[in-house]
């Protein structure tokens, strides 16, 4: 599962969506968490939107084992990504 997360969303607030990606993660299971500063329930920026898909994709190559024609380089101030447990994953 990927969490994609404004931290400023008044409808699904950042500490409901930290405790599912930490529940999933403790579990073992394939989990990316996604946050972006300014950014409430639907980004409305464009580089948001752009990083939080090449976020997307990248999540999907790992889970479904497909290589990506270009790397993927995901940056900006304000945009945090977690996708560790990915480099763990046994078994999908």
């Amino acid at each position: 599962m990927i969490l994609i997360q404004g931290l400023d969303d008044l409808i699904v607030p950042p500490d409901q969506s930290q405790m599912m990606f930490g529940a999933l993660r403790r579990r073992g299971l394939p989990v990316a968490y996604v946050t972006s500063v300014g950014e409430q329930h639907g980004f409305v920026k464009a580089e948001n939107n752009k990083r939080a898909l090449k976020a997307e994709l990248y999540f999907y190559s790992r889970i479904f084992k497909f290589e990506l024609v270009d790397e993927i380089v995901i940056s900006g101030s304000g945009f945090t990504i977690d996708l560790a447990i990915l480099f763990n994953l046994q078994q999908v």
